[in-house]
């Protein structure tokens, strides 16, 4: 599940990252001025299940959750992934899909997954003329 608004600098790669690591979305769009919307909808059918807008003038954190959960269970999940539309998520070993490391905990039990969060700032060297942030993920972090 994924809530984005005004995020068309980022939510593509963010789409992209989680089909291939296996990641089904359904996306609630919140009224976005910069073409997210757009952005999302070239996924719809290609890994992106359902696109969903509402533009609302408060934040409303809690109708958002319901909203996306919602959507989701018309799709009859094994699981829900909460998102955000500039995190990458991945598994924690190397070369395994995210999708694979889920299917690994639910075969040992586990109904909850806990995730460890690293925040990677834009420092005055990264060049944002470069596009493309997945360098700035733990993608080549292997302790």
């Amino acid at each position: 599940m994924m809530s984005v608004r005004n995020e068309s600098d980022i939510v593509s790669q963010v789409i992209k990252h989680l089909i291939s690591q296996g990641i089904q979305l359904v996306i609630l769009e919140g009224g976005s001025s910069d073409g997210s919307f757009e952005v999302c909808s070239e996924f719809v059918g290609h890994g992106v299940l359902s696109l969903e807008s509402e533009s609302s003038t408060k934040f409303q954190w809690h109708l958002i959750l319901k909203r996306l959960y919602e959507m989701a269970l018309r799709h009859q999940p094994d699981w829900v992934l909460l998102n955000g539309a500039d995190e990458f998520l991945e598994a924690p070993s190397h070369g395994q899909t995210l999708e694979a490391a889920i299917r690994s905990e639910a075969d040992k039990g586990y109904d909850l997954i806990q995730f460890n969060n690293f925040e990677f700032w834009p420092t005055k060297d990264d060049d944002p003329a470069e596009g493309d942030v997945t360098n700035l993920t733990m993608t080549e972090y292997h302790p």
